[in-house]
C-alpha cells in the first residue's frame, strides 16, 4: 500500500477494530461523586513556581521520566508554560490523555504466597477469573499478551501450570520488570545492573557531548540529576553485596567525576567534589527507609518474624533487633536480614533519634567523616 489515502482508511480501520463500544446498562453504579466541589481556583506563575521550587528532587520520576531536580532546578523558566497549560486544561475541563495514564500493580496483602500444590494453581487461576470478571464490569479488558508468568524458585521440579486470561495461556518468563527493577527467576541481580549502569553510561554520553565545556558546577548537578538517579532508584531492594557489581556501579560514578572535573585522580576528584561513595550512599538509604518504617513515617509494616531485643543493657538497646537466621545469600542479603544486622551496629546516640531528617543528617556524617 503506497498511497496516502489508503494508509489512512487502514490506520482508520485499525482504530475502529479496537475501539471499545461500551454498554453501560450493566456498569456499577456509584453512590454520589468521590470528589467534593471546589470553589474558582486562580492559578498565577508565582504558585506555581512555588509548587515546582518545594518539589523533592529524591523522589522518582513520574511517567514522563523528567527527574525532579531538573523540574526544581528550573522552576523560574518553565513555570509560564506549566501556568497556561494548567489553566487551559482548568478553563476547559478536561486534561490531556497523557496525565490520566496509569500505572496498576497488583499488591499481595494476605495469606501464604507462596504455590505448594495444584490447588495453589487452581485458586490463583480463580484470583484471575475474578479479576478479569470485575474489569468486565467497568468496561476494561486486560492484554493477555501483555502480561507473563515468573515463576520465582529455587526448586530442582517446580510446579508447572499454564494460566490464562480471556482464553489465552500466559506467556512463561525467565525475566520480567516491575516497577522498574529487573526481577529473574533466581533473584539474582546481574541483569538489572547491567541495565541500570548501561543507561546511566549513555546519560552520561549524552552530558559530554552536549554540556562538555559548561562550568563544574553545572555538569557535577546534571550527573546528580540526570545520570545518578538510574544507578539509585529502588536501591533498596537490589542493594548489591558481591564485589564485580559494586565496582560496575561505582564506575558510572567514577567515569563521571572525569567527565565534571579533568585533572588529578580519580580519587582526589571524588573528594573534592564531596561525591561518597555509591555504596554507601545505597546504604543510608536502606537504614533510612527502615528508620521510617521502624516510626511509622511510611505506609511499611515490619514484620512479625522481626523481633526487638527483650532488655536494655550496656550491650542491647531497646531499639535494635534480634538478627535473622538465613541459609541463602538470596535471603541474607535482602532488605531486612541485611538492614537489621548494619542497624544493630550503631551508636546508642543514632538510635534514640525519632525525627527521620535528623537521623538521616546524623548517619551520613557519621559513615563518611
Amino acid at each position: 500500500m503506497e498511497d496516502s489515502k489508503g494508509k489512512a482508511e487502514a490506520l482508520n480501520h485499525k482504530f475502529v477494530s479496537v475501539f471499545t463500544d461500551e454498554n453501560t446498562s450493566s456498569q456499577p453504579k456509584l453512590n454520589g461523586s468521590p470528589s467534593p466541589d471546589i470553589d474558582h481556583l486562580e492559578i498565577t506563575v508565582e504558585g506555581v513556581r512555588k509548587l515546582l521550587s518545594n518539589v523533592n528532587p529524591k523522589k522518582a520520576n513520574g511517567l514522563d521520566n523528567i527527574p525532579n531536580r531538573v523540574l526544581k532546578e528550573c522552576a523560574t523558566s518553565i513555570s509560564p508554560y506549566i501556568t497556561t497549560l494548567f489553566k487551559k486544561t482548568y478553563d476547559e475541563g478536561a486534561v490531556p490523555n497523557d496525565w490520566i495514564t496509569a500505572i496498576i500493580t497488583a499488591l499481595f496483602k494476605k495469606g501464604d504466597k507462596t504455590i505448594d500444590c495444584k490447588d495453589d494453581c487452581n485458586q490463583l487461576q480463580k484470583d484471575l477469573d475474578k479479576l478479569i470478571d470485575w474489569a468486565s464490569k467497568w468496561q476494561m479488558k486486560f492484554n493477555a499478551s501483555k502480561c507473563y508468568v515468573l515463576r520465582i524458585t529455587n526448586k530442582k521440579k517446580p510446579i508447572l501450570h499454564n494460566y490464562h486470561m480471556h482464553g489465552q495461556v500466559l506467556e512463561n518468563v525467565s525475566q520480567n520488570p516491575y516497577l522498574g527493577v529487573q526481577f529473574t527467576n533466581n533473584l539474582k541481580w546481574d541483569i538489572h545492573i547491567n541495565n541500570i549502569t548501561a543507561k546511566a553510561n549513555k546519560s552520561l554520553g549524552f552530558l559530554r557531548r552536549n554540556i562538555g565545556k559548561f562550568p563544574e558546577e553545572i555538569k557535577k548537578r546534571a550527573y546528580q540529576a540526570i545520570v545518578r538517579p538510574n544507578v539509585e532508584y529502588a536501591s533498596s531492594v537490589w542493594d548489591p553485596y558481591q564485589e564485580n557489581h559494586i565496582k560496575q556501579i561505582e564506575m558510572v560514578q567514577r567515569r563521571s567525576a572525569r567527565f565534571i572535573k579533568h585533572p588529578g585522580s580519580v580519587t582526589s576528584l571524588l573528594k573534592e567534589l564531596k561525591l561518597p561513595s555509591l555504596e554507601i550512599r545505597r546504604k543510608i538509604k536502606r537504614l533510612c527507609l527502615f528508620h521510617k518504617a521502624l516510626h511509622k513515617k511510611i505506609a511499611i509494616n515490619i514484620p512479625d518474624y522481626v523481633e526487638q531485643q527483650g532488655r536494655t543493657t550496656r550491650q542491647y538497646h531497646r531499639s535494635k533487633f534480634r538478627n535473622l537466621q538465613t541459609s541463602t545469600n538470596t535471603y541474607k542479603y535482602s532488605f531486612f536480614p541485611r538492614t537489621i544486622k548494619d542497624w544493630n551496629t550503631l551508636p546508642i546516640r543514632l538510635l534514640n533519634i525519632e525525627d527521620a531528617e535528623a537521623f538521616k543528617n546524623s548517619f551520613t556524617s557519621y559513615l563518611t567523616e
